[in-house]
């Protein structure tokens, strides 16, 4: 058999995949963000999706108040966004059934999602009349390109509930949710969405029952989903709510109450959740995207997008008024260890914020991710079970207690050198010093950067708990994740079609054939890659001859994929790229 290559230089395909900066591009929160057209973005409660290298923003187009559409902005780096315009455009004439987007109605939080099996990219948005806010309906739209137009599909109450503040989330199997505060806004309701994410299914979940909860945000990692809400105060912030739960169809989310832990907590950094975004090219690296609402003219009101703080396994928002994604280098390669390792290279993290400890000249405290501070200790053994000298690998002096006071000094034979290592059952340790049995903790429980570290005598507090990590970067440790094994499920982009009789897919390596029985020479083929959240990674046009197509795929991690491949039929398979 014949295989010809495709005529398309591999640099090429390359190029075409726009590169996200290790830095540089920085986020900035709470002011106006100008779109490269010059002109303020006005994209509010929106969603992102990410599809051949670019986020796609999507919000509430506001002509001061008033609804005028879903914009769609796009942007390889999170900072600089291209304007492509109005995603759904008002039209029409108000209609008795509620069955129009037309002008004057009102349109809010909308989400998009990508549904492979149908090739369609479905929105849903929060819909009401534009009189004022009872009729509590969702519609919802779809289009053949992720930038629209978009065209109405129905307006409707969701198996028949209310629905205001409202989300779609895509989970790692392919199925769609759809969350909404329902019952007056008393309660978060969930319902699955039919394969083609155009309705619910009959059945839904009170998820989360008479909290008056509005506003999410979800997102998972591994076994666990992660939801973001805010309270029910209108236009003014509150203090925001994190819940979670290994099952997305249970009523029973644990409540862990607000994520925020600096100034302004108790209003969520004056934000509202709308998003939690998946960043590329880390495995755990998620983004909180909130609105700093301005209640008189909704047209200028700002952002807050922050970084998820995930490595305690209780999610983390810490305060930046400006930040570049450089930040996830340090927080997504550093991983708590399965266990300790004798002569093993380890940081210490404190569970109450999520920082490591450090050296802020000769005190030691907690600090953010910045290897300058953070102290990275070798483990050596001392003797008994679970007892360690900490060696700090940059000086070589060792970590010392004095009654209530820690220091670095040179080598001794002391046992105030000698740390005892309990395991708790949250996986965390209680440190105690081998010479006067007191225990490191956080001074106060403060969750601030720079917090001191001291000895006491008291063991109970979450103040006295570390955990034992190690940079994946560095160390290839067994890692002991918070939330669960990785997911090792089906496809992530809706019911995967097996391939057809006469479309003959397989992957070696970085090396992708296509074999069309129905002979179409230079007839032209989509070939896209999506990962298992369903985000296409790349996607590009091959051209086959005599029936074939061979190709070399862009770069790509390894890992397992969905190819999808668009001929005169839509073939999916499951591939593993292993280069």
């Amino acid at each position: 058999m014949k295989i010809n290559k495709l005529l398309l230089p591999l640099v090429a395909l390359a190029a075409a995949v726009p590169v996200f900066p290790a830095s540089a591009a920085r986020i900035n929160n709470g002011v106006t963000i100008r779109a490269t057209d010059g002109t303020a973005v006005n994209a509010h409660g929106g969603g992102v999706l990410y599809e051949d290298g670019y986020y796609y923003w999507f919000g509430e187009n506001r002509k001061r108040m008033a609804s005028n559409g879903v914009s769609v902005y796009r942007s390889a780096d999170l900072v600089t966004w291209e304007n492509l315009g109005l995603a759904l455009t008002p039209s029409g004439e108000r209609k008795n059934t509620l069955q129009d987007v037309a002008p004057g109605r009102t349109i809010e939080r909308p989400k998009v999602v990508y549904n492979a099996a149908t090739g369609k990219y479905v929105m849903w948005a929060h819909w009401e009349d534009g009189n004022d806010y009872t009729k509590a309906r969702v519609m919802v739209a779809t289009a053949d390109r992720i930038a629209g137009p978009y065209t109405l599909v129905r307006t409707m109450r969701p198996n028949g509930q209310e629905s205001r503040d409202q989300t779609v989330f895509l989970d790692l199997d392919g199925n769609a949710y759809h969350f909404r505060s329902s019952e007056d806004n008393m309660t978060l309701q969930c319902s699955k969405l039919s394969p083609d994410f155009l309705t619910p299914l009959d059945d839904f979940i009170r998820a989360i029952p008479g909290k008056q909860y509005e506003a999410p945000a979800i997102m998972r990692i591994n076994e666990t989903y992660i939801g973001f809400f805010s309270g029910c105060t209108g236009w003014r912030p509150n203090p925001g709510h994190m819940c979670m739960t290994r099952n997305i169809t249970t009523d029973s989310w644990n409540d862990l109450g607000n994520p925020c832990i600096d100034a302004k907590a108790e209003t969520t950094y004056d934000s509202q959740p709308t998003f939690a975004l998946k960043i590329e090219g880390y495995d755990y690296a998620y983004m909180y995207m909130g609105d700093r609402w301005n209640s008189s003219n909704v047209e200028t009101s700002t952002f807050v997008w922050l970084p998820v703080c995930l490595r305690t396994g209780t999610p983390f928002l810490r305060w930046y008024s400006s930040w570049d994604t450089s930040l996830f280098e340090t927080m997504d390669a550093i991983r708590r260890a399965a266990r300790i390792e004798d002569n093993g290279s380890y940081v210490l993290l404190s569970r109450v914020a999520d920082r490591m400890v450090s050296a802020n000249g000769n005190a030691i405290c907690t600090y953010e991710d910045d290897d300058s501070r953070n102290l990275s200790f070798v483990f050596e053994p001392a003797g008994d079970e679970a007892e360690y000298r900490l060696r700090n690998e940059a000086d070589g002096r060792y970590l010392q207690g004095a009654g209530t006071v820690l220091s670095l000094a040179d080598a001794s034979d002391a046992d105030t050198q000698v740390w005892r290592f309990d395991r708790q059952s949250d996986n965390f340790y209680i440190i105690s010093n081998k010479s006067t049995g007191r225990v490191l903790s956080v001074k106060d429980g403060l969750m601030s950067s720079g917090a001191p570290i001291e000895l006491i005598g008291s063991t109970s507090a979450s103040k006295a708990r570390f955990g034992v990590y190690f940079d994946k970067r560095k160390h290839d440790y067994e890692e002991d994740n918070p939330f669960g094994k990785p997911y090792a499920g089906e496809s992530g982009i809706g019911s995967v079609r097996p391939a057809a009789d006469d479309v003959i897919v397989s992957c070696n390596g970085g090396h992708i054939s296509v074999t069309l029985d129905r002979r179409a020479d230079d007839a032209a083929t989509k070939i896209s890659v999506y990962d298992l959240s369903g985000r296409c990674v790349v996607s590009f046009e091959a051209r086959s001859r005599d029936g074939y197509i061979d190709v070399e795929l862009p770069p790509v991690a390894d890992g397992v994929y969905i190819l999808a491949v668009d001929s005169y039929v839509r073939t999916t398979a499951k591939i593993a790229v292993r280069r």
